[in-house]
């Protein structure tokens, strides 16, 4: 099935990854004040609309199915996961992680392509080594 653009534009959009460079992302931060933007890499930012973020998916989530931030496990390795893991209770930062990732989260696991998330989950009890 081929993808009709103008169709896709007509949905809403809740997110935009671009390739940027750091002095340019200033410029958009400057330019779009009603947007929130954060470096995911060293080469690419997320765009979102202002007062919006992955924790408030994660809360709004919590009010539609039940559950609280105290339930709620997040993984993250880049700036744009900073508030998700301070404001969830079981927050865990790949090992390949920003400094100020391995800051915020409560738990440090190994790298994703050293199966971190599998190592969490064992160290958090979610799993049983076999």
């Amino acid at each position: 099935r081929q993808l009709d653009l103008s169709t896709l534009f007509q949905q809403s959009i809740y997110q935009i990854m671009m390739i940027v460079s750091e002095f340019d992302t200033k410029k958009l931060v400057a330019e779009f004040p009603g947007l929130a933007i954060t470096r995911s890499s060293p080469y690419a930012i997320d765009v979102i609309n202002k007062g919006m973020s992955k924790l408030k998916g994660i809360e709004k989530l919590g009010q539609l199915y039940g559950f609280t931030m105290d339930q709620v496990m997040a993984f993250g390795d880049s700036r744009n996961d900073v508030e998700m893991l301070a404001g969830v209770k079981y927050s865990v930062a790949m090992g390949n992680s920003s400094k100020k990732v391995k800051q915020v989260a409560r738990y440090v696991t190994s790298s994703n392509n050293e199966d971190g998330i599998y190592q969490a989950a064992l160290h958090f009890g979610l799993l049983d080594e076999e």
